[in-house]
């Protein structure tokens, strides 16, 4: 969702009168409250066949489809991947014109109104789709997050001083081996830093392995805070080291120095932050990663900040 911002602020920028409606699943309803000035709403995603996230009821998807042709939109935009299937869906909206991208094998994509899917960073790629409409770019590619003054009060309940701990996140659907993190959590521990382990409710099994291996040396506030106290933390961070996921672009987002350790399947180019000064990714192309690699790229990127200060 937080690749998805620079094309919204763009739209946003070239049409500030528009009712723009995010359709999308339940669990973006934050991107909604907390990009208020770029989206008016979001519309639940019903499910359809080849978009996965969300089960299929055909009875459930034609009553939404019924209630999008009343609404009469405008331009429906299509703005997930390759278009496949979601071209399909965007077009079953009923809105007088559907734009997006396609892999170039669509000769029912509009040129004026569908681009070509092209090797780029996600942002970019996102972005490329509000531009051929005509909308100016703006800010680019820049990631953004708000951060709201009761998400700096959350996260003051953890007493944590700015640049004094490293946010270690080893959850992920393909997560690095645990004995790795603990070897990297430990050494960043020796250099002075307070070790914070982060992650979602449904991380909390390895974290909390993570954090009985890490003998007491560590705070564990996995499923503990907020997305926006999540944000904050991450921005107050000297570092962040994680498996490859949202929080490498939330960091992106809170221009927070990074350390992602990817699969070796992973799409580096497509999805790992963009700006390679402050975030360095990992692994990808069929290589392994290593805890030297990690603590390498850490050291390097540590260096930097105590030599700014």
């Amino acid at each position: 969702m937080l690749c998805a911002i620079p094309a919204l602020r763009a739209l946003r920028g070239t049409a500030p009168r528009a009712h723009i409606t995010l359709i999308g699943l339940p669990s973006a309803r934050w991107a909604v409250e907390r990009f208020h000035t770029y989206l008016n709403e979001l519309l639940p995603f019903p499910g359809f066949p080849g978009i996965p996230y969300a089960d299929f009821d055909a009875r459930k998807t034609t009553r939404f489809f019924g209630e999008c042709h009343e609404r009469r939109f405008d331009l429906a935009i299509q703005l997930h991947g390759s278009g496949e299937a979601a071209n399909t869906f965007a077009r079953l909206i009923g809105a007088r014109a559907t734009a997006g991208a396609h892999r170039g094998d669509d000769p029912t994509a509009d040129p004026d109104l569908f681009v070509e899917v092209t090797e780029e960073p996600e942002p970019a790629r996102l972005l490329r789709v509000i531009e051929h409409l005509g909308a100016s770019p703006g800010r680019g590619t820049e990631l953004e997050f708000p951060i709201s003054d009761e998400d700096e009060a959350e996260l003051a309940e953890h007493d944590l001083e700015p640049g004094s701990y490293v946010c270690v996140q080893p959850g992920a659907k393909r997560p690095w081996q645990l004995e790795n993190f603990v070897i990297v959590a430990r050494a960043l521990h020796d250099r002075g830093l307070r070790v914070v382990l982060t992650g979602a409710d449904a991380e909390r099994l390895i974290v909390e392995q993570l954090a009985e291996a890490l003998d007491g040396d560590a705070l564990d506030l996995a499923g503990e805070l907020s997305l926006g106290a999540t944000a904050a933390l991450v921005r107050d961070a000297a570092l962040l080291v994680a498996n490859d996921g949202g929080l490498s672009q939330l960091a992106a987002a809170t221009r927070t120095r990074s350390v992602i350790v990817c699969p070796a399947d992973a799409d580096i180019e497509r999805w790992a932050p963009a700006d390679r000064a402050l975030h360095r990714p990992l692994g990808g192309a069929g290589q392994a990663v290593e805890p030297d690699a990690v603590l390498e790229q850490a050291d390097d990127l540590l260096s930097e900040i105590r030599a700014a200060s």
